[in-house]
């Protein structure tokens, strides 16, 4: 939930277009699509201002296993009263690359996003970290306010010892490149589980 809610601060620090409005694009992305109908839509619906889209707010929810969900939300913007709006597109994306590592990469490679949410990232193949990062910061167009800087937003449990997203978790910060130049930043925030026992 806590990713999710970030997707207002996307939306709502985005450039703005000449005409004041605001203009996103967010991939969301699990294993399966299967898995994403299940958990993270459930909670895009819950927590995300649905009633400013289309009714239903989501176009191929339903359906074939893998394809993906899209919808489209016109969201008065709050910080200047609304009176500018905030369009907001969330498309639901599949990313198996173990199974099909070709098709999983051309499904990405399709789409020009402003950021990327992985649900549940340490379940999926490490590529996903590259080739999702390389396809943020791509929309919206100049004529429409220009790209945030490239985001990926990420979630999951605490890893295994043995698992490629350990090396990730323990690597936290500034990266900067020969000219001394800050590629990227990352930041890891650990939450307390949802439920803790009592002794």
């Amino acid at each position: 939930v806590g990713s999710i809610l970030m997707f207002d601060l996307i939306y709502l620090h985005a450039n703005p277009a000449p005409n004041g409005d605001r203009y996103v694009r967010i991939g969301i992305v699990r294993k399966t699509i299967g898995e994403l109908r299940k958990t993270v839509l459930q909670s895009i619906k819950a927590w995300f201002p649905v009633q400013f889209g289309a009714n239903p707010p989501f176009t191929g929810d339903t359906g074939s296993a893998n394809k993906p969900f899209h919808g489209e939300f016109h969201i008065p913007n709050v910080l200047d009263g609304g009176k500018t709006m905030c369009h907001v597109e969330l498309v639901g994306i599949a990313y198996d690359a173990e199974s099909n590592s070709e098709e999983a990469m051309d499904s990405l490679r399709s789409y020009e996003l402003t950021a990327l949410y992985v649900n549940e990232i340490s379940s999926m193949h490490s590529s996903i970290l590259t080739m999702g990062f390389e396809r943020t910061g791509r929309y919206p167009s100049n004529e429409l306010g220009d790209p945030l800087p490239r985001l990926l937003i990420t979630d999951y449990n605490m890893p295994y010892a043995n698992s490629w997203a350990m090396e990730h978790h323990e690597k936290n910060g500034e990266y900067y490149d020969d000219n001394g130049k800050i590629q990227f930043v990352r930041k890891i925030f650990v939450q307390p589980p949802s439920a803790i026992r009592e002794e």
